[in-house]
């Protein structure tokens, strides 16, 4: 402390997923840039010394005995330091694995507080390779002797003394968590009148499902003192004063504030009537268009990060992707065009594969074409009609069946095409599928389905169309390529074209029209709405635009194809969430491909 001030900072420094020697390197160093700016404590994010998407390898000793180690290796390597420290790492305790904040300070682990949030254990002491320390929920710190500041790492310790509550994270990134985050946390630094200091884990941290931001603020009782947005591009390192003697007088009541406070990033509307809801057509993203721009922008900060990340860990050279000249792999290849300026390499490291089959149109083809010229990339014209002829005579498939066989057997050819350039060019193939075609299965299994990085996974049909007429109006070189883009029918062009050559093949003519589809995906799967409630919403909004039998089918059509199609979801390539829906095996959507549609299907004929 100098001067009277106390000097905090919160740092995101490179994870090394299951390295916690690597990651102790990456801390020392942060350690040492805090110092230097005169901070008393330096907070890490929550699985700093292991990376928080190590998942099932938390239950290895392996690795929880590298951790504990990776601790105390910090510890006497900052122990010159006059600053506290605190980390987090999975630890063993009474034979379960849960996440702790260990604080350090002067070459000694001070005590230990465990992060979960249903957690309710008392002050006791837990061993540390063989050193017991301080541990439980109600542990509170001074940041310096007999300061009379003390800080917690629970939120409760707010209301029993403490003048501080620091807040480690591991919070995948979406488009407004971070925003929810401050929020809430703004709210309880106002009511208990305390301090808050927050970080979230960055970059690098993990991209199977989802992208960490490294974002970062500082709360002087609801004040914003310092802040760090996701993906800054400044030094990992905030950096935040306060003044001790203003927390002086703060109630120290513990019976002041009695529940548990639980940040929450999503908040669904629990409103019983939907009719009296300002519903919004568009639930996925916000209406205004200020709002929408920032929104656009963190999206394709998040795609761009978790894609360049997944490129890095793999060593790849290559972005490989199919362009049909479609909304989603238009938008697909914005994110690689991002991706690449994030590694600092040029649109020639990209390979846009296009593929005309039977139903490829000249309109689709030629867009496709003129935007890879606009934007330097490298464009390569593979046609798939001969080999696909070959196949449905080895399998004695007749060419004028315009069946699933037809289909389908050119979706899988065109991902083959794509998985061996990409092993021929040391890449890696970009998914360009969307949460919408995932929702309905609208995507062939063994075909477009999968990939190596699906970039759009958690982004519908809606939002990537609105994405890309924002991207038109700022890029006056591919203006009018994706304006023309915008205007072409969705269509997946499997069937041959019609008799004028446009495009026979529409795919909101076959399921229905994919802004009835979004709004019926969110408020099913975010709010839980019935299908009557979802009928009601949906006349509401959409009463004047869709007649109520329109609406009526195309639920029926979303229910019927989101319970059969969920075995297309239950083996998706790996993605980063954007959004509060996300379809992965892993940490999305958890539902049996086996469970049937009937009851769902019956509540919409009892409406």
């Amino acid at each position: 402390m100098r001067n009277g001030f106390l000097t905090l900072a919160a740092t995101s420094p490179a994870v090394h997923l299951a390295d916690p020697a690597s990651n102790v390197e990456e801390a020392v160093q942060a350690a040492r840039r805090a110092y230097a700016q005169n901070a008393g404590l330096l907070l890490f994010p929550q699985f700093s010394l292991t990376g928080s998407d190590c998942r099932d390898l938390f239950g290895s000793g392996t690795l929880l005995d590298a951790a504990e180690q990776a601790l105390w290796d910090y510890a006497d390597r900052t122990s010159s330091l006059k600053m506290l420290s605190v980390l987090g790492l999975p630890v063993r305790v009474a034979g379960l694995v849960k996440s702790c904040a260990v604080v350090v300070g002067s070459g000694e682990i001070l005590g230990m507080v465990p992060l979960d949030p249903d957690t309710s254990e008392v002050t006791s002491s837990q061993s540390i390779k063989g050193i017991f320390v301080s541990y439980g929920t109600s542990l509170t710190f001074e940041c310096e002797e007999n300061s009379g500041f003390s800080f917690c790492l629970h939120p409760d310790g707010l209301n029993a003394g403490a003048s501080l509550y620091l807040f480690p994270d591991a919070l995948v990134e979406t488009a407004d968590s971070f925003e929810h985050m401050l929020s809430d946390l703004t709210s309880l630094s106002r009511e208990t009148d305390g301090a808050v200091l927050y970080v979230n884990e960055g970059p690098g941290g993990a991209s199977t499902d989802g992208v960490y931001g490294g974002g970062a603020f500082l709360l002087d009782r609801g004040t914003q003192s310092a802040i760090r947005m996701p993906f800054c591009k400044d030094d990992s390192l905030l950096v935040g004063q306060i003044d001790p003697r203003l927390f002086a007088s703060r109630s120290r009541d513990p019976g002041k504030r009695k529940d548990r406070f639980r940040p929450s990033v999503f908040h669904p509307d629990a409103t019983e009537d939907p009719l009296t809801l300002p519903l919004t057509p568009h639930p996925f993203f916000p209406d205004s268009p200020s709002a929408f721009q920032n929104y656009a922008d963190r999206v394709l900060a998040i795609q761009a990060h978790g894609l360049a990340g997944r490129i890095r860990v793999t060593r790849s050279k290559t972005m490989v992707l199919g362009l049909s000249g479609g909304l989603d792999s238009t938008w697909a290849l914005r994110v690689c065009t991002e991706a690449s300026r994030i590694l600092g390499r040029t649109n020639a490291s990209i390979l846009a594969v296009g593929m005309p089959g039977f139903g490829t149109t000249v309109r689709t083809r030629s867009n496709a074409e003129r935007l890879c010229e606009v934007l330097d990339i490298p464009y390569r014209v593979i046609p798939i009609t001969d080999s696909v002829r070959q196949h449905f005579r080895d399998i004695g498939q007749p060419e004028d069946r315009f069946d699933a066989v037809f289909e389908n057997a050119q979706a899988r050819e065109r991902t083959q095409i794509l998985m061996d350039l990409a092993n021929m060019h040391t890449g890696l193939v970009v998914g360009t599928g969307d949460l919408s075609e995932l929702a309905l299965g609208f995507a062939t299994y063994g075909g477009d389905q999968i990939s190596m990085y699906g970039v759009n996974a958690t982004l519908p049909k809606t939002a990537i169309r609105e994405l890309v007429r924002l991207w038109a109006s700022r890029d006056e070189r591919a203006g009018r390529i994706l304006t023309d883009i915008l205007d072409t029918p969705i269509s997946p062009e499997l069937l041959p074209a019609d008799s004028d050559g446009g495009i026979a093949q529409k795919t909101e003519t076959i399921v229905g029209p994919y802004v009835l589809h979004d709004f019926f995906l969110y408020h099913f799967c975010v709010s839980g709405a019935t299908p009557r409630k979802l009928l009601r919403m949906a006349s509401h909004v959409f009463g004047d635009q869709f007649e109520e039998s329109v609406l009526t089918q195309t639920l029926e059509v979303f229910l019927k194809r989101f319970f059969s199609q969920q075995f297309k979801r239950s083996c998706m390539p790996d993605g980063p969430v954007t959004g509060p829906v996300s379809f992965s095996p892993r940490t999305g959507l958890q539902m049996p491909s086996d469970a049937d549609s009937k009851l769902w299907l019956a509540d919409i004929q009892n409406s």
